[in-house]
């Protein structure tokens, strides 16, 4: 009886380890600034599936025509009836 009164005591005197807060989930690396332009389709097509955004083709733009490479794959063409800008 006497071993279990001071065994008691003294692991009251112990210090407990503090609890760590839980781990907190990694936050997604920010997205990269979507450029305007892109030298080439594949260049274009993965900037533009990066940074989720359109980005036009430099190398198939024409006086009239603009072509953008998408974020789901596909490419567009938009023509203008005046020079683009």
């Amino acid at each position: 009886m006497l071993l279990a009164v001071v065994l008691v005591a003294t692991m009251s005197d112990v210090p407990t380890r503090p609890l760590r807060p839980a781990a907190s989930a990694p936050k997604p690396a920010p997205k990269p600034k979507c450029p305007d332009d892109r030298a080439d389709e594949v260049s274009a097509a993965i900037a533009a599936k990066l940074c989720d955004a359109r980005v036009e083709v430099a190398n198939r733009r024409t006086e009239s025509t603009q072509v953008f490479a998408n974020p789901d794959g596909t490419l567009t063409q938009e023509q203008a009836l005046a020079p683009v800008v």
